[in-house]
């Protein structure tokens, strides 16, 4: 088995371990036909071999490419080949005025992924690497995000109630193609990922591969960077619960006197916490000097 793919399955192992399932769970790749979900697939079909936890395999066909039904048929085929269970889903993408065609396919695929695993028991495997890691940094700090959003994506973390796990966060695309290669892995291009219209592809073809070629350990680096970001995050959410716990009235209605009792940074906190677990966006920086104003404010 090469080092990589011995990387993936150890990963595999240390995020499932201490997980509490009912029944052993479904390992449910999420499989474009990318080179990165064909390494991903690859892996988790020795890892079943290895211990004879079960695979399922889901392509998401957003219809948004010509080559879109020659990609499923693709992916169809990989499956057949390793005996791998495979479970395709059409959907629709809104790529109507003032809308992210970008966050629309993501929001649509995660929406049939989570349904997919909430169903079958399942666990959800991403094969994002240290460069999507870097992209999302980025991305983030174009956006002003906070610690939170600077921890990028978590190697394991819950979402929607479903175990996510990205076992390959930790590689580098080179040597992901290089491994793929190596195992005549085949996979699918998406000509999309040449537009540079997206600000993603923008930053993977443009900006990552100046910056790498002045820093080579950016990646890895970054990685560091996010996950001191979330260990961060932990502990002043772990804080700020304690703290909304003392201030709730009911889940929707605060004790505004309460509040006024936190230092400035831990009503925000706790604003920014108390709107997560209604799973709404957390408010703009604008809107919480808003909420601000009204604790303050005379009763009339």
């Amino acid at each position: 088995m090469s080092e990589i793919v011995n990387h993936i399955c150890e990963s595999t192992t240390a995020a499932l371990a201490n997980t509490s399932f009912e029944a052993s769970p479904l390992l449910v790749v999420a499989y474009s036909g990318g080179v990165d979900s064909s390494l991903l697939l690859h892996a988790l079909h020795a890892y079943r071999e290895q211990t004879s936890t079960p695979v399922h395999a889901i392509h998401v066909h957003h219809g948004l490419s010509d080559n879109a039904d020659a990609w499923l048929s693709h992916c169809q085929s990989e499956c057949d080949n390793l005996s791998i269970p495979f479970t395709h889903f059409r959907v629709s993408v809104d790529d109507g005025a003032r809308k992210s065609l970008e966050a629309e396919a993501r929001e649509a695929r995660y929406k049939v992924l989570h349904e997919f695993c909430h169903a079958h028991n399942g666990v959800l495997f991403l094969g994002q690497h240290a460069e999507d890691q870097l992209e999302t940094i980025l991305l983030q700090l174009k956006r002003g995000s906070g610690p939170q959003g600077l921890a990028g994506m978590g190697a394991r973390q819950w979402r929607n109630g479903i175990l996510t796990v990205r076992p390959m966060l930790a590689l580098q695309k080179e040597d992901i193609v290089d491994t793929a290669t190596r195992l005549g892995l085949q996979w699918i291009t998406d000509e999309s990922n040449a537009d540079n219209s997206y600000d993603r592809n923008y930053l993977r073809n443009q900006i990552i591969p100046a910056l790498s070629e002045r820093w080579p350990q950016l990646p890895k680096t970054a990685l560091r960077s996010a996950q001191l970001c979330a260990e961060q995050t932990a502990l002043v959410t772990e804080q700020a619960e304690m703290y909304l716990c003392q201030c709730l009235v009911t889940d929707t209605q605060l004790k505004g006197a309460e509040l006024l009792t936190l230092s400035k940074n831990w009503q925000r906190a706790v604003l920014r916490q108390w709107f997560s677990k209604q799973s709404v966006l957390h408010p703009s920086q604008a809107q919480l000097a808003q909420i601000e104003n009204m604790l303050t404010a005379k009763q009339d």
